[in-house]
């Protein structure tokens, strides 16, 4: 995963809003996950900016975001559902903005 700056406000609000009450990764994970679905407005046009192993998109490729892909499909990252190619697939959510 790409290296972000920390942001003590996005720091905050993570911890206040997004895994407050998560006392362990599974809770954790549910309390991200449940977060970005409540606030990422879907669908959305996004570019691939980064190329992934498990992912075929390659840097520049455009999609479309259609929805956060199943939080058992999640792991230890969030994927969302995009549309490319004629189909719809999961790829990190890292991987597009």
């Amino acid at each position: 995963m790409d290296k972000v700056e920390k942001d003590e406000e996005r720091e905050h609000r993570i911890t206040m809003e997004a895994i407050v009450d998560c006392y362990g990764p599974e809770e954790r994970l549910s309390g991200w996950y449940c977060y970005l679905d409540d606030r990422l407005a879907f669908p959305f046009k996004a570019r691939c900016t980064k190329e992934h192993l498990v992912s075929p998109l390659r840097e520049g490729d455009e999609v479309e975001a259609i929805g956060m892909a199943d939080i058992d499909d999640c792991g230890n990252r969030m994927f969302v559902v995009v549309e490319w190619m004629d189909r719809s697939m999961g790829v990190p959510l890292s991987q597009v903005a």
